[in-house]
């Protein structure tokens, strides 16, 4: 009986061990903040759905210590983990009555947990309104909750379609699947 517990145990203290020697990427210190980058990936693609097109630049894992006094009013903790998300968004139209804004974005994190509220002091807000013919830049930082940052694996990258006047989906969204494999 003793023999089969020490394969086990020794799977066991190795996975912890795995978890605790994981290390950021690399730590980035600026005037704004210093930020332990765990994950990222770029340049994601360009995608469409009904007649708003965006260019997903960038996307990370990071934890943020905010060092800027009107930044950290804002939040409840100058320190926070976020999945970050830069994009550029244009739309073919402007003036057509579609519902589409913020609470449109949403990540799914190792294919469980979604989040859907953004860090609304630090990110840029979208609204049907403020998107024009011209490229505009948005970046969102999506707080997490229950998941450590260093214990991401999947992250997937959602954007559901514009609804028209009935509120209907007016295309299929967006899903950017495993952003970081």
């Amino acid at each position: 009986m003793r023999f089969y517990l020490i394969p086990v145990a020794l799977v066991f203290l190795a996975a912890c061990n795995q978890s605790a020697e994981r290390e950021p990427l690399r730590i980035d210190e600026t005037e704004q903040a210093t930020t332990q980058v765990w994950k990222e990936a770029s340049d994601l693609g360009e995608f469409e759905t009904g007649p708003v097109w965006l260019s997903i630049k960038e996307m990370s894992v990071l934890d943020v210590e905010w060092h800027v006094s009107f930044i950290v009013d804002g939040l409840d903790s100058p320190e926070d983990s976020y999945i970050y998300v830069d994009f550029d968004l244009t739309s073919e139209v402007t003036n057509e009555e579609l519902a589409f804004d913020t609470n449109h974005f949403k990540v799914k994190i190792n294919g469980e947990e979604t989040l859907e509220e953004i860090e609304l002091h630090v990110s840029n807000t979208v609204r049907m309104d403020l998107i024009t013919e011209r490229l505009i830049n948005r970046r969102m930082y999506f707080p997490l909750k229950t998941i450590p940052s260093n214990e991401i694996e999947q992250v997937d990258f959602i954007v559901e379609a514009p609804l028209d006047e009935n509120e209907e989906r007016v295309d299929d969204g967006i899903i950017v699947e495993d952003v970081f494999q």
